[in-house]
């Protein structure tokens, strides 16, 4: 807990679930950011809650004016998307790199996957999709001036660990090949402790992609847990890859 000390301006510190695992966060006064409206649409009057923030929802071909639209209004802007689930067609498809990457979807027993909704499903965050994430929506959301990102519902279904990512991932992660989660009690939980790690790895990944330092992490303890990454252009303070997961609680090595 000595590293806290080089921190400037904490205001508190809180210890969060999130999705089977735990981060210690340090939250940084905002005194000026108590409420917030969450949205994936362009002002108007309709939706304005007089709250402090705007979080806005999503990358698109409109999202620098949906920014544009609340900032104009004097909010200060946020952003969310999905770290497992969002409109990332381009990427599934191969539009964004010439590859279709259905083999990232998350698959049950059976072979079927697990959508949140049609043509949209949850992925394995495989270092590809990671890096789809972190070249095509956060580096866009960075340059447009956004305060924070919120990273959310982390999420790897229980039913789910039988796609060709994942069943690479375990290669990768274990050293020994895959085994089908439902044939025995360690299979299960050599299958969860590495969703766990995907995850983890995942946020990790993302979170400290950013352009510019970080000013704040925060976890919410929800049931759809998000993820908050605040960028901060003063190259003030530069937090280190071991400060992020020297603060979390790891599962035990097997």
């Amino acid at each position: 807990m000595n590293n806290l000390k080089s921190f400037r301006h904490i205001k508190s510190i809180v210890l969060a679930g999130l999705t089977g695992f735990f981060y210690i966060s340090v939250l940084q006064a905002q005194d000026t950011e108590k409420t917030i409206v969450q949205t994936g649409r362009p002002y108007k009057m309709v939706y304005d809650m007089r709250a402090d923030v705007a979080v806005v929802y999503g990358v698109d071909m409109s999202f620098e004016s949906r920014v544009q639209s609340w900032r104009s209004r004097g909010y200060i802007t946020h952003f969310m998307t999905g770290i497992t689930w969002g409109e990332y067609q381009d990427y599934l498809t191969g539009k964004w790199d010439g590859t279709p990457h259905t083999d990232d979807e998350q698959k049950t027993v059976t072979g079927e996957t697990v959508w949140h909704h049609e043509n949209n499903p949850y992925y394995v965050p495989s270092m590809n999709y990671l890096k789809y994430l972190k070249e095509a929506h956060i580096k866009r959301v960075i340059d447009a001036g956004i305060d924070a990102i919120y990273m959310e519902e982390p999420e790897f279904w229980m039913r789910a660990g039988y796609s060709d990512a994942f069943k690479r991932e375990w290669q990768d992660y274990y050293g020994f090949a895959w085994r089908a989660q439902h044939l025995s009690p360690e299979n299960t939980y050599l299958s969860n402790k590495l969703k766990y790690h995907l995850y983890y790895r995942a946020l990790e990944e993302v979170l400290l992609s950013a352009k510019y330092p970080a000013k704040t992490v925060k976890s919410t303890n929800s049931s759809s847990a998000n993820v908050v990454f605040v960028p901060q252009k003063s190259p003030e303070w530069k937090p280190s890859r071991a400060w992020f997961v020297n603060f979390a609680m790891k599962p035990p090595s097997i």
